[in-house]
């Protein structure tokens, strides 16, 4: 259920909703983007919270491009722009994704986000590790 870049809640559990609450905390803390992916019957809905990062002197001159991105990603795996919502500069929503796509959108949006983030703890403890050869 969990990854580093995003975390999945189904909405027919009730009780996963509260892992939206420990997930936005752990994101605040590792400086990250907070990407939540609700999974319906049929479809997804992504959003992606940026609001603990908004001090972030780098990450204002960035928000336009990061917008254009974004909404590219929705046409992408939906073949329409209809479905994307900039609410503010921090928080994105993205609507009427097919399930089987969510993670795969889910990621590539934690990775356009991460990269216009100005380096953070979050870069430093999430980079892949080397694993030891035997």
């Amino acid at each position: 259920m969990l990854s580093l870049k995003y975390i999945r809640i189904r909405n027919e559990r009730p009780l996963e909703q509260r892992l939206a609450s420990i997930w936005r905390a752990a994101c605040t803390e590792f400086k990250i983007p907070c990407i939540l992916i609700y999974l319906e019957e049929n479809a997804a809905y992504i959003s992606a919270n940026l609001k603990h990062l908004a001090e972030k002197p780098d990450f204002q001159e960035k928000k336009a491009f990061t917008q254009q991105t974004l909404q590219a990603l929705q046409y992408q795996y939906t073949g329409s722009a209809r479905g994307y919502w900039k609410h503010n500069d921090y928080y994105y929503t993205f609507e009427a994704i097919p399930r089987s796509e969510a993670q795969a959108l889910a990621t590539e949006i934690f990775q356009t986000l991460i990269a216009e983030v100005p380096e953070t703890a979050a870069e430093k403890t999430l980079k892949p590790v080397p694993l030891a050869k035997s």
